[in-house]
C-alpha cells in the first residue's frame, strides 16, 4: 500500500475533521461519553477485532444497511498531529467499502516510518466514521474495547444477529473489562476511579436508549 487512500487536500481534511467533531467529543476519553447526543444505541467488541482483516466484513454489513460507499478511518492520538509535516498527507484514510480483506489488512499494517507505526501497533484512539454518519465506532486500545454507536433508527436486536460478536456494555464489562481491571490495578489508579464507579459510568454512558 502507498499513500493513495490518505487525505492530502487541506479543504477535504478540514471538512472531514469538522464532521468528526460533529459526531464525537474528540476531547473526551472513556469512560466518559465520547459520542454526540444523536447517537443513542451502542454495541461493544474487543479492541483487537478492528486489527483483524475480517473486521472489514463488519464494515461491509453496516455500510450495506446505511448505503455507504466508503468509511473514514481517523486517528485521535496527539502524536498524530505532525503526520502531515512528515509525509505530506493527513493520517485520515478514506476506505472504499468494496476493497478486499487483503487490501484492508495492508491499510492497518501500513507503516510509513518507525516513528509512525501502523494502525495495528501504534495508535490508542482510533475512530471509524460512516459516509452517512448513521453509525460511528470509537476504538480504545487502553480499555481494550471498541464501541459502535448508532442513530435511533436502527434496530439493535436485528443488528446483533448480523454482528453476533458485538455485545452490550454490561456484557462487555463482564466479559472483557472486569478481568482486565483485576490484572491491571495501575490502569484503574490512572483513571482515579474505583472499579465500581468505572462500571457505573460506562453503563450510564453506553446503555442503549429506546
Amino acid at each position: 500500500m502507498n499513500y493513495t487512500l490518505f487525505i492530502k487536500n487541506n479543504f477535504e481534511y478540514t471538512k472531514i475533521m469538522n464532521t468528526i467533531k460533529h459526531c464525537f467529543y474528540i476531547e473526551k476519553e472513556l469512560p466518559n461519553n465520547v459520542f454526540k447526543n444523536e447517537y443513542k444505541k451502542f454495541l461493544c467488541e474487543d479492541f483487537d477485532l478492528i486489527l483483524d482483516e475480517k473486521f472489514l466484513e463488519n464494515l461491509k454489513i453496516l455500510s450495506k444497511l446505511s448505503k455507504d460507499k466508503y468509511v473514514i478511518l481517523g486517528i485521535l492520538d496527539k502524536k498524530n498531529q505532525s503526520f502531515y509535516e512528515h509525509f505530506g498527507c493527513f493520517n485520515v484514510i478514506k476506505i472504499p467499502i468494496d476493497i478486499t480483506n487483503k487490501e484492508f489488512e495492508e491499510i492497518i499494517d501500513f507503516e510509513p516510518q518507525k516513528e509512525y507505526q501502523s494502525v495495528r501497533y501504534c495508535y490508542n484512539k482510533i475512530i471509524y466514521l460512516s459516509q452517512s454518519e448513521d453509525w460511528i465506532i470509537y476504538c480504545d486500545r487502553e480499555f481494550e474495547i471498541s464501541i459502535l454507536a448508532l442513530k435511533n433508527n436502527y434496530d439493535i436486536e436485528h443488528l446483533k444477529t448480523l454482528l453476533p460478536r458485538w455485545i452490550s456494555i454490561e456484557e462487555t464489562i463482564e466479559t472483557y473489562l472486569s478481568p482486565m481491571f483485576t490484572v491491571m490495578p495501575k490502569f484503574l489508579k490512572s483513571l482515579n476511579m474505583s472499579k465500581t464507579d468505572l462500571k457505573k459510568t460506562l453503563i450510564k454512558n453506553y446503555t442503549n436508549l429506546l
